[in-house]
């Protein structure tokens, strides 16, 4: 359609016939046309897919954060964690004992189990009553490995093995192992541990016992590790008794250093980057196309201005024209990354039991208000440049 048919004829006989609507009218109508010929398939495209990335990788990470603070609990087990690889000192017990509203202290050895002539070396975690404080151990009393969560440890001559450690001696539950002279009856199959956050990725097969059954025993831990329960506003003194103790590894949730926290900031820098790269590929992709896309509404807006539309209508013009294809780039966007965000979850879901995004709808609004942020931070100079050349003519 030429120019000349999408200007009404009445327009062009009076000059000052030009109202507001009739001027967003035919503006937006070339626009559409453009659209519809494929002249700004390549600019949805480009801005499509940064949207998807935006939106996806906010809900994503909104979402991760919310489940990791409210699932922190099953993988430290505790507010704080406090381990040495030597014997307590009385200071450090006491500053534990003064800053906890619960605690447990808990040593663990490195030792070889035997069984006739089987003998595995393992790693085995002696534990107080107090334990576990947060979360709940889950063990198995059959060999089908039916899981059942409790809140106690081993009792008085128990022991508790891994699967593959039991396995590895040809221990049948309710069996007898010796440890120092010490009989330790099987009484169940150990599956997780809520505490286990540093010792997650090791390979070292592992046991649990009651300190009570290793009371009489000569053992050297390699480890020892308190537990703490305390309340919020205590990372300043969490960091004073760190500084103080260098040999002293601490985790805590106040501040904000366990494991899995660190590896989701890496993940975030690297987020991070790649949308630089993404948003300088699209700012390209816009330059390249801009002067196909806006030479064609130059020429609308010159006609318009002669058929007596007024300049102030100019500013208007460049929001319409801006906000169409926001719209037609962010709708499918925020539908694809919605669709990919739940994939997502649904696939975490088979290596991370009771993995979910915790995300609420103030994350989508935040995630939309970051994504038009961002179009209009590169598409504005674009939609100028029409303003500009009118003003230059």
């Amino acid at each position: 359609m030429s120019l000349a048919q999408t200007v009404p004829s009445n327009l062009a006989v009076n000059h000052k016939t030009v109202s507001p609507i009739h001027a967003l009218r035919v503006f937006n109508t070339l626009l559409w046309r453009q659209i519809l010929q494929g002249k700004y398939w390549l600019t949805l495209a480009a801005l499509c897919v940064l949207f998807v990335y935006l939106l996806l990788s906010s809900l994503l990470g909104q979402g991760v954060e919310r489940f990791l603070a409210q699932n922190l609990q099953s993988t430290l087990g505790a507010d704080t964690q406090v381990t040495v690889r030597r014997p307590w000192q009385k200071a450090e017990l006491d500053w534990i004992t003064t800053h906890s509203t619960k605690s447990s202290l808990q040593s663990q050895y490195r030792v070889t189990l035997s069984n006739h002539a089987q003998h595995q070396s393992a790693i085995l975690k002696a534990v107080d009553s107090n334990y576990p404080l947060q979360g709940d151990i889950h063990i198995s009393q059959s060999k089908g490995l039916d899981a059942q969560r409790t809140q106690q440890g081993p009792g008085l001559g128990e022991i508790w093995l891994e699967p593959r450690l039991a396995a590895a001696l040809s221990v049948e539950l309710g069996d007898t192992l010796e440890l120092n002279g010490v009989p330790l009856r099987v009484s169940a199959l150990l599956l997780l541990e809520p505490d286990r956050i540093l010792e997650g990725l090791g390979s070292d097969m592992r046991a649990m016992v009651s300190q009570l059954s290793l009371s009489g025993g000569d053992l050297t831990p390699h480890l020892n590790r308190a537990l703490m329960l305390h309340d919020t506003g205590l990372s300043a003194a969490i960091e004073q008794f760190q500084s103080s103790a260098p040999s002293v590894q601490v985790i805590s949730k106040s501040l904000n250093n366990y494991p899995l926290a660190k590896v989701w900031q890496r993940v975030q820098n690297f987020l991070g980057l790649l949308s630089l790269l993404i948003v300088l590929l699209t700012v390209l992709i816009l330059w390249l196309c801009s002067q196909v896309q806006v030479q064609p509404l130059k020429k609308s807006v010159s006609v318009l201005l002669a058929c007596g539309m007024e300049r102030r209508m100019l500013p208007a013009l460049a929001i319409s024209a801006g906000a169409i294809i926001l719209i037609l780039s962010l709708i499918p966007a925020l539908l694809l990354a919605l669709l990919a965000s739940y994939g997502v979850s649904h696939l975490a879901q088979s290596y991370v039991d009771g993995f979910a995004l915790y995300w609420h709808w103030q994350d989508l609004l935040a995630a939309l208000t970051l994504a038009t942020a961002v179009y209009f931070f590169i598409a504005l100079p674009m939609w100028l440049v029409l303003l500009r050349g009118i003003f230059v003519r």
